[in-house]
């Protein structure tokens, strides 16, 4: 332990044992100093990267010198602050110094960029937003567990398995790894920053290729074929604040190469936060490799993201292993790579069992059958040659492992509590240990003893991968999937699943207890996104185990997801894109997940889509026969297929709702209109999809087609209100809007359109709203004004249309800042343009002042969309007096 850690862990002993004889709870002392739970946990137990703000520590003490002058008590632990305030400097000084002997390391090649700040070691990387919430850490330099020794392996074999030992040599063979090669190689005609997706089923060897190839990249002594290699590891611990360092580069390298391996448990906004931040780099070449198991829409947005950035992005599939020649020859090689350590008695050679099938289709699922036949060989068993009876007897091994240990060693945690234990770590994954302990008090471990002594034990069977975790899994993820399977008791008995490893009904809801456990803590939680991430990997592995073991798609995951239809939204898109590929699962199910979707999510809109296109034939087979009702069916689809980001498709959808409206609008009359009834809905409908269809159309760059959508929408809604239906009006106005974005028409048709919208908005205003109908959008029609007034070089007409809009938006964000604050920033924006373009600095620089605080706002909110902004606006306030604020802006948000 470091000078730095000792007084950390002394400086928050010290604080909780003020705390402890103040008589205040962790929750009840997060309160008082505004603070979430999980900070005051930290903090008291010295698990912070850089000392806390002393502003939190003269909060803390006072809430307690408070609390104990209330209760009469009188505390061993001064309270003077003068003292507090000496400490907290040994504390800095502390930092200062480790942070001195830490200079020069690999950390340094990593620049912050505009949206956080770093802290770094030599093997270890932390990358924190600007509200010091851990984003990512990048690890260098994996060690390499220990070799096996026989009586190791034996008692244990699935430790063979584990990617890291290597115990069987790669088998991917030289194509995927030359495609790697030549996706590595620089060039002056492609950019410096590549991502690529590494897709293919569990147990394929995605990791084992990725960590092959970067150690073939490894050539410290020759600098032309070198290559960094960083695992970048998800995380999401908070951390508290320090200076952001300058981090010079690292010489001696081609580029870096960054993998990073299971991205379906990233949310796509961190994924998008560690682009952004590999963009800020300026150390030469990068490479991102992302490792998944499948990809689905959601990889549209990611991909979009990287190209906006500038980066090349492409994809490489690794098949699944084909041919029953290359399936025997795979089994025999590792059949002899196991029989290496465990030693069976010499026998005659056996054969190769029957591979055939789905079961054996990856090199994992052969590399366990064979070690299953080698270790039977040694123990005197039958080789079981099922995949589901390889997953069996080699969880059977482990859990004799478990009584062994108990037996001879000082173990005090019984085998079948220790078997609830691996559960939840097959569910969670590795975790710090104060997460573990919510964990297991959320999935309700029977404690015969403490957690600690519980999690003691456990790492005494699974010691930890990573540093300063415990509830290490089960490896590989395929394995430990099965044992989540084969622990539920099976419904259905003529499945031929094993039974022995059955835990009863303790593990029929353990999977409910801890989601619902994880909700309770966000409840609980006032930091933002405060869904325990233990929480969110219970889920995603819940849905990877369901994909393979149907009993628990229909025995766990169904009955989860009917209870709570909105728990899914918890793992976002990529979550919702796994659930569309457990099959079977029950339809009901699937649509009440859709229901339960809000309309226009950024993180679930990709996984919305695909959950609407997996349940759009049979909503379409209902509509057979029944025009309208199709034309709204594939309406609502090609507007989720639009936001996200699926503009092709959403056109298509749009193609076939335009002709279908059409028909069925032919031959209304005027008196039709007049008379009200089916024509006139069925006339509304058909503008509201055309103007829809328009947006879709101009996304898909159909230009021509946008605008002939729009405008005919446009004529629609004019007949309405000539036909006496004025509420018409206001879907003018959001129509005239759209057509002063359109790409064919020109700046008087933009200025034309949107000052006709200005005047109606107008109307609107002097008149009493309808119940549920939307206010009229008169702050964006101004907008639109100032758009087009601005290309014709009208500025001041341009500036006082802006000014209007940006009154108007202030009231707005006033009273709904969550939906108004982005429409305030795009006006104050346009507003400070105009000011500048009139010569009026100095208001203009007010204006940008406002923007400023407002970005602070919204970059909490939202780091990736407004941080970079937030960062181009402070970096230019603190710039010369004299620049005229046009490069602190960026495209409005």
């Amino acid at each position: 332990m470091t000078g730095w850690d000792e007084t950390m862990k002394a400086f928050g002993r010290d604080l909780g044992m003020l705390r402890s004889e103040a008589g205040l709870t962790v929750k009840d002392l997060g309160k008082k100093i505004g603070r979430a739970p999980s900070t005051i946990s930290k903090l008291q137990t010295g698990k912070l990267l850089t000392p806390p703000d002393l502003e939190v520590v003269s909060a803390w003490v006072k809430a307690c010198a408070d609390e104990a002058g209330v209760k009469g008590i009188v505390l061993t632990e001064a309270v003077d602050t003068a003292n507090w305030e000496k400490k907290h400097e040994l504390l800095r000084g502390a930092k200062a110094r480790a942070s001195s002997a830490t200079h020069q390391t690999a950390a340094e090649m990593w620049i912050p960029g505009a949206k956080g700040r770093v802290e770094g070691s030599a093997s270890l990387i932390t990358v924190l937003n600007r509200q010091d919430k851990v984003v990512f850490r990048l690890a260098h330099g994996t060690p390499r567990p220990p070799r096996l020794t026989q009586d190791q392996a034996r008692r244990q074999p699935s430790q063979l398995l584990d990617t890291d030992r290597e115990w069987v040599g790669f088998v991917g063979g030289n194509a995927p790894l030359e495609r790697l090669r030549l996706w590595c190689k620089p060039s002056s005609d492609r950019p410096r920053i590549r991502l690529r997706l590494l897709r293919g089923p569990a147990g394929q060897g995605k990791s084992r290729l990725a960590a092959h190839f970067a150690a073939a990249r490894c050539n410290p002594g020759n600098p032309a074929t070198n290559w960094t290699t960083f695992h970048v590891l998800q995380e999401g611990s908070p951390a508290t604040a320090s200076q952001r360092p300058s981090l010079p580069r690292v010489a001696g390298a081609q580029g870096y190469l960054l993998i990073v391996d299971d991205i379906e448990r990233w949310r796509l906004e961190d994924l998008e936060n560690l682009l952004y931040q590999c963009k800020q780099q300026q150390v030469g070449e990068i490479r991102i490799l992302f490792i998944t198991r499948s990809s689905g829409m959601w990889w549209a947005r990611i991909s979009n993201y990287a190209s906006d950035l500038g980066m090349e992005v492409d994809e490489q599939d690794l098949p699944s292993v084909t041919g029953e020649l290359d399936r025997g020859l795979l089994f025999a090689g590792a059949r002899k790579s196991f029989a290496k350590v465990l030693r069976p008695r010499p026998q005659p050679d056996t054969p190769v069992p029957d591979l055939s099938g789905d079961g054996f289709a990856t090199v994992l699922a052969i590399h366990m059958a064979a070690l299953a036949d080698v270790h039977a060989q040694c123990s005197g068993d039958r080789a079981p040659h099922k995949p589901e009876q390889v997953a069996a007897y080699l969880l059977g091994r482990e859990a004799q492992h478990w009584a062994s240990l108990a037996a001879t060693t000082r173990m005090s945690t019984d085998p079948w509590v220790l078997a609830q234990v691996v559960y939840t770590a097959a569910l969670t994954g590795p975790l710090t240990q104060e997460d573990a302990i919510l964990a297991l008090e959320g999935i309700k471990v029977s404690q015969a003893h403490d957690p600690y002594t519980i999690l003691a034990d456990h790492t005494t069977a699974y010691p930890a991968h990573r540093e300063g975790t415990v509830l290490q899994p089960l490896l590989p993820d395929t394995l430990a999937e099965a044992y989540i399977a084969l622990c539920l008791p099976q419904r259905n008995p003529s499945d031929g699943l094993p039974t022995g490893l059955a835990m009863g009904p303790w593990v029929s809801a353990a999977p409910a207890r801890l989601l619902t456990s994880a909700l309770q803590r966000s409840k609980e939680d006032r930091e933002p996104q405060a869904f325990p991430r233990w929480g969110r990997s219970a889920l995603l592995t819940l849905i990877e185990t369901a994909a393979r073991w149907n009993h628990v798609a229909t025995g766990q995951l169904a009955p989860l997801l009917q209870a709570d239809p909105k728990l899914i939204q918890k793992t976002g898109s990529i979550g919702l894109s796994r659930l569309c590929a457990v099959d079977p699962f029950p339809r009901p199910v699937l649509a009440a997940v859709y229901q339960a979707l809000p309309l226009d999510d950024v993180e679930l809109n990709a996984g919305a889509a695909e959950l609407v296109k997996l349940l759009a034939p049979a909503a379409l087979a209902r509509a057979q026969g029944d025009p309208a009702t199709e034309a709204k069916v594939r309406a609502h689809i090609g507007s989720r297929y639009q936001i996200a980001f699926q503009y092709t498709e959403a056109a298509a959808e749009f193609d076939r709702v335009v002709p279908i409206m059409q028909a069925l609008t032919a031959g209304t009359t005027r008196e039709d209109l007049m008379a009200g009834g089916r024509p006139v809905e069925r006339l509304k409908d058909r503008a509201l999809y055309l103007d829809w269809a328009g947006i879709a159309y101009e996304y898909n760059d159909e230009f021509d087609k946008a605008l002939a959508a729009t405008q005919k929408a446009i004529e629609i809604c004019d007949l309405l209100i000539e036909a006496g239906h004025t509420e018409q009006r206001l879907r003018l106005t959001f129509v005239l809007a759209n057509l002063a974005g359109r790409h064919r028409i020109d700046a008087e048709g933009r200025l034309k359109a949107a000052q006709r919208a200005v005047g109606i908005c107008q109307e609107l205003e002097k008149e009493p709203l309808p119940p549920g109908s939307a206010p009229p959008e008169l702050a964006g029609a101004l907008q639109n004004v100032a758009a087009a007034q601005h290309t014709l070089g009208n500025h001041r007409a341009a500036r006082d249309a802006a000014q209007e809009a940006a009154l108007i938006r202030r009231v707005q964000n006033k009273n709904n800042f969550g939906r108004y604050a982005p429409h305030l920033h795009d006006a104050l924006y346009q507003l400070a343009r105009e000011l500048t373009c009139t010569g009026q600095h100095r208001e203009a620089a007010l204006i940008h002042a406002e923007r400023t605080a407002l970005l602070r706002e919204l970059a909490a909110a939202d780091e990736n969309n407004y941080g970079p902004y937030l960062y181009l606006a402070e970096a230019e306030r603190s710039g010369s007096k004299s620049t005229r604020f046009q490069s602190a802006f960026g495209p409005p948000g």
